[in-house]
């Protein structure tokens, strides 16, 4: 494969794959473009069928009519062409235009190999390099919270949107992340308070957990979501059946299943252990169980993963920290391993790897033009804004958060804006949405944004709305 630049590349078999299915998209878009008018309803799971060969499309269209199944399939393209980086050799133009330098590495994202000494192992180890370098001059110097407050609230109303349709199985936690932004912003009040509450509530099961959406299975991801939106107005909830459906997901070893089916996870001990710790109930478990089953899930590098044995990554470790600030056992943990471990998810000169590599051929680049950096949450990753959440919060519980590169991270998060619509992105140029709008603006209300409110680093919520009560362990360098 070559791209405009000259380089070639090699297309692997799953990339092939994604070509010939975005292939048969742009075919079947250009097929409906010749048509007078759309096909009848009853003829869309046949050209869901033809346009995918996947069973979700089907499903879609067997759940509810679309009034324009042209837009469904052009946002599916859109999609596909944000997957895979064989996509982006054609937008090589634009992002140089964007200011992206060394334009003979061809694109945003490119790949370059160098040694990478990991601090824990001691050994050089290698590992594929993304590198993105931005040049100061095009680096977004402004939050644009007006915008990205016009983002969050206009959601709502592209219900016939692709990205609306397929993220029913999120819906409740989207709820939590677009009030949680707002808040953030300081523009909750254009919000309809009864609607937001009846949702939830169409969101309850008998057994008193929360599912995504209306008649979808509870899940502890969920009731958290659902604790969260409804914590000025706990009294409307029925909070000794929810207690219940927390202490019943609770195993022997003390672990928490997300739901009935039994999948164990760390992120689930901390949303159950959350969701107790905000209705006061942390007496209901065994919360020495659960603190002992969360040390067992520590690695030799310091960090944490999803179960004992499990590779650490970022996420996991802002829940397992969750955890313990609020068990008050953060003296259980070495912090200064934690603490370095969390600093190497921060890469230079865009680099997507989570080591903080510099290289002679890195250094030269740093040399030339300003190095962004971003956060990654494993090994050989891609930096991610919502990185700037689950690695900042985590380094704020443990009082390291001076142990990064703030105002380099601060730019990297304004580099992911969406300048004409608003939004936030997972990285520069991508398609914003809710998830990553809110992490990013909770990553910049930790960098100390003055024009944001100040966040709560473990709950996710204003500092403000916490009551006094509801105390939680920090740690200071």
């Amino acid at each position: 494969m070559q791209n405009t630049n000259g380089c070639n590349r090699r297309t692997s078999p799953p990339l092939q794959a994604i070509t010939q299915l975005r292939n048969e998209c742009i075919a079947k878009l250009a097929y409906l473009k010749s048509r007078d008018k759309l096909a009848a309803p009853e003829k869309h799971k046949e050209m869901s069928r033809q346009l995918s060969e996947r069973a979700f499309l089907e499903v879609l269209c067997q759940k509810r009519k679309y009034e324009n199944l042209e837009k469904l399939v052009k946002s599916l393209c859109v999609r596909l062409d944000a997957l895979e980086e064989i996509v982006r050799f054609s937008q090589t133009g634009a992002v140089l235009n964007n200011g992206i330098v060394d334009p003979c590495s061809s694109e945003l994202l490119h790949w370059n190999q160098y040694p990478v000494f990991d601090s824990c192992m001691s050994i050089p180890l290698m590992f594929a390099l993304k590198d993105v370098i931005l040049k100061e001059s095009v680096l977004p110097k402004e939050l644009m919270l007006k915008k990205h407050s016009s983002f969050i609230k206009s959601y709502e109303e592209k219900k016939d949107d692709y990205e609306y349709v397929v993220s029913e199985s999120l819906r409740l936690s989207g709820v939590f992340w677009c009030l949680a932004a707002l808040d953030l912003i300081g523009d909750l009040d254009v919000i309809n308070r009864d609607d937001v509450i009846d949702f939830v509530f169409q969101c309850r099961n008998e057994n008193g957990g929360f599912g995504a959406s209306q008649d979808h299975d509870p899940h502890i991801l969920h009731t958290l979501s659902a604790i969260l939106v409804m914590y000025n107005s706990l009294d409307l909830l029925n909070a000794d059946e929810t207690v219940q459906f927390v202490r019943g997901l609770q195993k022997p070893d003390g672990s928490f299943a997300g739901d009935e089916w039994g999948e164990i996870d760390t992120r689930f001990s901390f949303c159950a252990i959350a969701c107790l710790a905000l209705l006061n109930r942390l007496d209901a478990i065994d919360m020495k169980a659960a603190v002992e089953y969360v040390l067992k899930c520590r690695n030799f590098d310091g960090g944490f993963g999803t179960r004992p044995g499990s590779e650490s990554h970022a996420g996991q470790v802002y829940c397992c920290l969750g955890t313990l600030s609020i068990a008050k056992e953060l003296n259980r943990i070495d912090v200064d391993k934690l603490g370095w471990w969390l600093c190497e998810r921060q890469c230079p000169s865009g680099g997507l790897n989570d080591h903080c590599c510099r290289s002679l051929t890195v250094s030269k680049r740093l040399s030339e033009t300003r190095s962004v950096f971003r956060l990654a949450g494993r090994p050989e990753k891609l930096p991610d804004v919502c990185y700037s959440w689950w690695v900042l919060a985590s380094l704020s519980i443990i009082g390291r958060q001076s142990w990064i590169d703030k105002d380099c991270l601060r730019q990297f998060i304004l580099a992911c804006q969406e300048e004409e619509e608003g939004g936030i992105a997972d990285r520069p140029g991508d398609e914003p949405d809710p998830f990553h709008t809110l992490f990013g603006l909770a990553g910049l209300s930790l960098l100390g944004e003055s024009s944001l409110q100040r966040v709560n680093p473990v709950f996710c919520m204003l500092e403000k709305r916490l009551p006094a009560s509801t105390v939680i362990q920090t740690l200071n360098l």
